[in-house]
């Protein structure tokens, strides 16, 4: 007996199966670009949002340079006058008196504590009013120290 063949399928069929994809894992290629538009579709009447994370601030290539719009420093007619201004300041004495209560001072309040003090002795010079010194030596200076040592 001859052997019986399955019926064949019509031809529409076969192509029809022919066509079938396989099932992909995994996200296709181009997802970045395809997820937006998909938002695009979704959201009809909405602004639509790029799905890209960044800023989309423009960058300068040139930097441009920068007008100094701090406060013109104070000029004082004479050093005296400059002085009188230091020894009035609040703020420097509040911070002195901070400093002598052994308390903390920050960055900022040192280095305005420093530039003041130093500008005060410069001016204190510049004007004579520096502390001098005794113009005898101290005759306890001139003396060697004792070495314990010697004595043995």
């Amino acid at each position: 007996m001859p052997k019986s063949r399955p019926p064949r399928k019509p031809k529409a069929v076969r192509e029809q199966e022919a066509r079938k994809k396989k099932k992909s894992v995994g996200r296709p290629a181009g997802s970045r670009h395809s997820e937006g538009l998909a938002t695009k579709k979704s959201s009809a009447g909405k602004s639509v949002n790029d799905p890209r994370v960044g800023s989309k601030k423009p960058v300068q290539l040139i930097a441009e340079p920068q007008a100094k719009s701090k406060e013109p420093k104070k000029r004082y007619a004479t050093p005296q006058k400059e002085l009188e201004a230091i020894e009035a300041d609040e703020k420097l004495m509040a911070l002195l008196d901070k400093q002598d209560n052994n308390e903390t001072l920050s960055y900022v309040e040192k280095d305005y504590l420093n530039t003041k003090l130093n500008r005060h002795k410069v001016l204190c010079e510049m004007l004579g009013l520096t502390e001098e010194e005794d113009e005898e030596p101290d005759p306890m200076d001139n003396l060697d120290p004792i070495n314990p040592d010697d004595f043995r």
